[in-house]
């Protein structure tokens, strides 16, 4: 993530340092390397509840009102919520995997032995 805070603190301060497509797209393949990496998928309330703070910090232009520095900081926070949204998209897609595959061998184990004569569905008992 100190990449993404650099490229836009770069992007924010300097006038047109990159083309203005390049940043953003960066961030976002950033925010989803991060999201994959650093983001526990099944513990990832929090997480996602601190980037919506951040993305309604970011719609409403709040740091705006800071003299001299605010349209800086109100920059960088734009472009730092591309990055942090995109590591919202990876991690519930791998908590969606995670859960598909867990109920995938919930269901696996929960078939009976057709050879145990249990009483299970699928077993050959009569």
């Amino acid at each position: 993530m100190v990449t993404g805070l650099a490229l836009a603190l770069i992007q924010a301060t300097v006038p047109h340092p990159l083309p203005a497509h390049v940043v953003p797209f960066a961030l976002a393949i950033l925010g989803l390397i991060y999201g994959g990496a650093m983001i526990d998928a099944e513990r990832a309330t929090d997480y996602i509840v601190v980037v919506i703070g951040v993305g309604a910090a970011s719609a409403t232009d709040v740091l705006m009102h800071i003299y001299i520095v605010g349209p800086y900081m109100d920059a960088m926070l734009d472009l730092l919520c591309i990055a942090f949204y995109a590591s919202v998209v990876t991690v519930m897609a791998t908590r969606t995997v995670n859960r598909l595959g867990r109920s995938r061998h919930r269901g696996d184990a929960r078939r009976a032995d057709p050879d145990r004569g249990d009483g299970h569905a699928g077993s050959r008992g009569a």
